[in-house]
C-alpha cells in the first residue's frame, strides 16, 4: 500500500509540476502576445506617422502649385488688365486728337472762307440762310 501511495503521490507531483509548466507557458504566450500587441501597435503608429507627413507634404506642394497658379494666373490679369487700359487710354488719346484736327481743320477752312470775296449768288444764298429776304425776290 505505501508503494500505490508512493505512486500516488509521484503522480499528483507530476500533474502538479505539468500543471505549472503550463501556466508558465501560458504566461510567456501571454507576455510574448503583449509584447507583438505592442510592436504592432508601435509599427502602426511610424507607419501612419510616416503616412501623415507624406499627405502633409503633398498638401504644402499642393498649396504652393495652386499660389503659384493663382498669383502667375492674377498677375497674369494684372497685366492683360494693364495692356487694356494702355490700349483703351491710346486709343481715346489718337481719338481726341482726330478729333481736336479735325475741328482745327473745320476752323482753318471756315476762315478762309470766310476771307475770300463771294460771289453774289453765293451771299445772296446765305443771306437766305440767315433770314434775310432779297429786294430782287420780293
Amino acid at each position: 500500500m505505501q508503494s500505490l501511495q508512493l505512486v500516488r503521490f509521484a503522480l499528483q507531483m507530476f500533474r502538479r509540476k505539468q500543471r505549472a509548466r503550463l501556466v508558465d507557458l501560458y504566461g510567456e504566450r501571454a507576455e510574448r502576445e503583449e509584447a507583438l500587441l505592442s510592436v504592432r501597435a508601435a509599427y502602426e503608429a511610424r507607419v501612419s506617422a510616416r503616412r501623415f507627413r507624406t499627405l502633409q507634404q503633398e498638401a504644402r506642394e499642393g498649396l504652393v502649385a495652386e499660389e503659384s497658379l493663382v498669383r502667375g494666373t492674377v498677375e497674369g490679369n494684372e497685366v492683360d488688365a494693364r495692356c487694356v487700359v494702355g490700349e483703351q487710354a491710346a486709343q481715346a488719346l489718337l481719338l481726341t486728337r482726330a478729333e481736336e484736327a479735325a475741328r482745327s481743320a473745320e476752323q482753318t477752312r471756315m476762315a478762309a472762307a470766310a476771307c475770300l470775296p463771294k460771289s453774289p449768288s453765293q451771299q445772296q444764298q446765305q443771306q437766305r440762310k440767315r433770314g434775310y429776304c432779297c429786294e430782287e425776290e420780293l
